[in-house]
């Protein structure tokens, strides 16, 4: 769950962070990644949105 480059579906994501399963409609891990990005220094990070699937975190070099 902790390295970048692998992506994560939001299952996954929902289930770690949450303690439950992403249900279609559930936007939580989305609000929560908006978060997230707002946060990220930038030119350390990035998270990119694989459609229909989930994040991914990429560092940038």
């Amino acid at each position: 769950m902790n390295e970048p480059g692998v992506p994560q579906s939001r299952d996954d994501l929902t289930r770690y962070v949450c303690g439950r399963d992403w249900t279609a409609g559930d936007r939580t891990v989305d609000v929560l990644v908006a978060r997230l990005r707002r946060r990220i220094p930038p030119g350390t990070a990035k998270i990119v949105t694989i459609h229909r699937f989930g994040y991914v975190l990429n560092r940038v070099d």
